[in-house]
């Protein structure tokens, strides 16, 4: 049986004013928390059993409810001391046959399947590796003849030459994760276990994957989820005048109120209970969360905006994620790089060249902050309160 060890905890860094201390795997991306959809995907992949491991489990109680309706679950807390800390917390699972899985990066169920039967096939520890991303912030694994590793640092100054970036999931034998228990970093253990004559072998992954470490990679993992969204789901209790416009696959839940003559251009999402205003106008790749507020003639175009949230009449957003409970007040407008973003597609956010990531962006506003009415917001912005 296929079963996995998840590292969840952690506000993260540069997401600080939007997690506010709550771990990030419990931001929300189109209306689930991104720990609920590391765990959909696994179960997918053929997982049936699972140890979340965190330091703040009473965060993830609701969570735990709902996934342990359809699998087997436990959550374990780890002491100080950040990943590191989790990373010895989880090496007893890893020791049995665990996959270690990142629960702040989003892959589809193949890339978990991918790492398991090569696991499965070889017998031998493997890493997962992704190209085109940018190993100084996610690790330098070097690979050798027939996709062996032969090392991996977890925090290289500059992009070594003929290295990949690890993809956040593992598979390690017994000695490798004793190695990991004492090190407390999985580069130094996996590099020592290769020196001393060890085999870890790796597992290319090239489709999409999205690490959650910045605001910008909220917007990447949303495009990726609504992507997959063919077809319309409407709630019989939505309410929407009819007068308004819905083009495309839109997935609108509980008790929205969606006004005269306001449009959304799928796919998109609206969460419970949200108020769209009259002649407003949401874009493709726009998630609006439970019991938000979208202010009349305001606009959104590839944006987040957070549960109880509100955006004020005549508003802009472009490319920008807006925090729980914030409010942007009329006539706010966020400058972007982008003419036509609905036509470029991913790269109207982000684009990958020699393995470094160049993002253009919009704002983003922290949960509870408030963005002045008539600002002009310049791209990259970042709100604090």
């Amino acid at each position: 049986m296929r079963r996995a060890v998840i590292l969840a905890g952690g506000p993260g860094k540069e997401l600080a004013h939007i997690t506010r201390g709550r771990p990030k795997t419990l931001l929300k991306v189109v209306g689930k928390p991104i720990i609920e959809r590391v765990a959909e995907a696994l179960y997918r992949a053929g997982f049936r059993e699972a140890v979340i491991i965190t330091d703040k489990p009473r965060e993830f109680d609701d969570v735990t409810v709902r996934l342990g309706r359809w699998m087997e679950l436990e959550v374990r807390q780890h002491g100080e001391g950040g990943v590191r800390a989790a990373l010895m917390e989880a090496a007893p699972y890893l020791r049995r046959g665990y996959m270690l899985v990142y629960g702040d990066t989003l892959m589809p169920p193949e890339a978990y399947d991918t790492v398991a039967r090569s696991y499965e096939t070889w017998g031998t520890p493997v890493l997962m590796v992704v190209p085109e991303a940018d190993v100084t912030e996610f690790g330098a694994v070097r690979v050798g003849r027939g996709y062996v590793v032969e090392s991996f640092d977890t925090a290289p100054t500059k992009p070594p030459p003929g290295t990949y970036a690890f993809g956040g999931v593992a598979y390690l034998s017994e000695e490798l994760a004793e190695a990991l228990a004492e090190e407390g970093d999985i580069g130094k253990a996996v590099t020592e276990y290769v020196k001393g004559g060890g085999t870890v072998r790796t597992a290319l992954w090239s489709g999409w994957w999205v690490d959650i470490g910045h605001p910008i990679n909220l917007l990447e993992a949303q495009y990726y989820v609504l992507r997959e969204v063919h077809d319309s789901r409407i709630s019989s209790s939505a309410e929407i005048a009819p007068t308004a416009v819905i083009e495309g696959p839109v997935i609108i839940e509980d008790g929205v109120f969606i006004d005269h003559y306001a449009v959304i251009k799928g796919p998109a999402y609206v969460g419970t209970g949200a108020t769209i205003g009259a002649h407003s106008l949401i874009r493709r790749y726009t998630g609006v969360g439970a019991g938000a507020v979208f202010g009349a003639y305001a606009e959104a175009v590839w944006s987040i905006i957070g549960e109880r949230a509100t955006i004020g009449k005549g508003a802009f957003l472009g490319h920008s994620v807006v925090g729980d409970g914030a409010v942007v007040e009329a006539n706010v407008v966020t400058r972007t790089y982008v003419p036509d973003p609905e036509a470029a597609g991913i790269r109207a956010i982000a684009e990958h060249r020699r393995r470094r990531t160049y993002y253009k962006v919009g704002a983003s506003v922290g949960s509870g902050c408030r963005v002045r009415a008539g600002e002009v917001l310049d791209p990259g912005t970042r709100i604090e309160c």
